[in-house]
């Protein structure tokens, strides 16, 4: 992933950054978007896939300050995903009561991409349920949780 985004990102840098193109059309923009997961946060037996979503989430996040701090680079955007539980083909057993179906899921990431990106984020949880997981993965400690909730 951090190879492929090196070997692009001089491609996506070379459209025109300015304000305005000189013909009055708008400059174009380039999004790189990377999947996290809320397992981020850690569950035993899964070290390594919260391992490889957390650099996910660490390699998009400062990727997207570099590239805001560079005017050569400022039409590039740089965005994370970062679900919770979502059922599909390969994740249908155990899912979370609640969770969308990968359809839903797609549609509400394609939804929400340009409101993020215009309001300054860096990451956006698209499905309500996935946000509120998290926020209360931060806010309640280990010891009071319940067994499994967000991989």
């Amino acid at each position: 992933m951090a190879r492929l985004t090196a070997v692009v990102l001089p491609i996506l840098s070379e459209i025109d950054y300015r304000d305005k193109t000189s013909d009055g059309a708008e400059p174009q923009r380039s999004l790189i978007l990377n999947i996290a997961s809320g397992g981020t946060y850690g569950s035993p037996w899964l070290v390594m896939y919260g391992a490889t979503k957390g650099f996910n989430w660490a390699l998009s996040n400062a990727l997207a300050m570099e590239l805001e701090a560079e005017r050569e680079t400022q039409n590039v955007h740089c965005l994370c995903v970062v679900p919770g539980d979502v059922k599909s083909q390969g994740n249908s057993l155990w899912v979370t009561k609640g969770s969308p179906d990968s359809s839903t899921f797609g549609r509400l990431v394609v939804s929400r991409i340009d409101g993020a990106i215009s309001i300054g984020w860096r990451e956006m949880r698209p499905y309500w349920l996935h946000d509120l997981q998290c926020y209360l993965l931060r806010v309640i400690p280990e010891s009071q949780r319940p067994g499994r909730w967000l991989t």
